[in-house]
This record gives C-alpha cells, structure tokens and sequence, in this order.
C-alpha cells in the first residue's frame, strides 16, 4: 500500500453531539494522530439525525454544543501538525 503525505479522516462523529459516537472529541482527535492520519473533518449528526444535542435547547445552545466539539479537537491538535475541521 502506498503511504500518503497528508492522511485525513473524512467522517467522524463525537459522543458529545453525535448518538452513535464513543468517544469525545480530543479521544478521536488522539486515535487518529496515533495512527498517523495527518487531520480529521468533524461530521456529527445534526438535529434532524442522530443527535446527542438536546433539541429543546434554544438554536443558538444547539449551534454553540456542535461548535465546542470542534473547538475541543482543535485545542488538542494545537501545536501538533495535526488538523481539525468543521
């Protein structure tokens, strides 16, 4: 198999908004720098899915739930040429 400079997972969900995820948002962030993935794109299930955000929130305590999740793999990348989308 050929090895790639730039390795990125595609398609991760987060126990923090995601009902289906395992793991917060830092562990997923660690799983994938330890296995040499170059960055990860943040793709929780959104409202109409299968969310872990409450619903009966307000829309903008919705947003900033999907928002901290991204913020927190982002802080654990910081410094590690690691790369986190939204």
């Amino acid at each position: 198999m050929k090895e790639y400079t730039y390795k990125f997972e595609m398609h991760s969900h987060t126990n923090w908004c995601s009902a289906c995820g395992n793991s917060s948002p830092e562990e997923m962030a660690a799983a994938y720098w330890d296995a040499g993935y170059a960055g990860m794109v943040i793709t929780d299930h959104f409202l109409s899915g299968n969310s872990a955000v409450d619903r009966s929130l307000p829309w903008e305590d919705k947003m900033r739930a999907y928002w901290r999740a991204y913020e927190a793999a982002k802080a654990w990348a910081q410094g590690k040429g690691f790369t986190v989308l939204f």
